[in-house]
C-alpha cells in the first residue's frame, strides 16, 4: 500500500503493527462504508504525523490523532469533554500530553484528563473517548466503528 493512497481506503493492517489503544468510540452522523463495517482506516502516512504533532482522523474532524515526544500514537474523539472544544483545531501536543488550549485541560495517552490548578495541584478531569490506533506499513490507521447513535 503506498502513502499516496486515499486516506479513506479501508484495509486491515498487518499483524506486525504496534497497537496503542484497544478502546474505541463512534460519532453521530458518521456513515462511510468503513465505519459501518468496523474496518481499519488509513488516516495518514507515518511521516505526516511528526513528533509532538496532531492531525484530524477524518474529514469531518470527529477524531484527532497525535504522536507524543516519545513516539507514542493515540487517537480519540476530537471533542474535549470540558466544553466540547474541537481538539483538531485547539489542541496542542506538548511532551507526552495533548492539551486543550481553550481551558488548559491535559490528556495522557490513555485519555485520562487532568488540569493543573493555580495552587499547583493536579486535579483529575473527565477522560477522552479513545479510538483504537495502529502504525503499520508506514501509515497510521484508526479503527472505524459502527455508529450506534443513528
Amino acid at each position: 500500500m503506498s502513502d499516496s493512497e486515499s486516506s479513506s481506503h479501508a484495509e486491515s493492517p498487518s499483524h506486525a503493527e504496534s497497537s496503542s489503544h484497544a478502546e474505541s468510540s463512534s460519532h453521530a452522523g458518521s456513515s462511510t462504508e468503513a465505519e459501518r463495517s468496523g474496518e481499519w482506516r488509513r488516516v495518514a502516512s507515518s511521516e505526516e504525523l511528526g513528533c509532538e504533532a496532531l492531525i484530524a482522523g477524518d474529514e469531518r474532524d470527529y477524531s484527532v490523532v497525535w504522536r507524543t515526544r516519545s513516539g507514542s500514537i493515540s487517537a480519540a474523539d476530537s471533542r474535549c469533554p470540558h466544553q466540547l472544544a474541537n481538539l483538531v483545531h485547539c489542541g496542542r501536543v506538548l511532551g507526552e500530553e495533548l492539551i486543550c488550549q481553550e481551558h488548559g485541560w491535559r490528556f495522557r495517552n490513555s485519555g485520562e484528563g487532568h488540569k493543573l490548578s493555580a495552587q499547583g495541584r493536579v486535579d483529575g478531569k473527565a477522560a477522552l473517548s479513545m479510538i483504537a490506533v495502529r502504525e503499520s506499513e508506514d501509515a497510521i490507521w484508526i479503527r472505524a466503528e459502527l455508529d450506534t447513535d443513528s
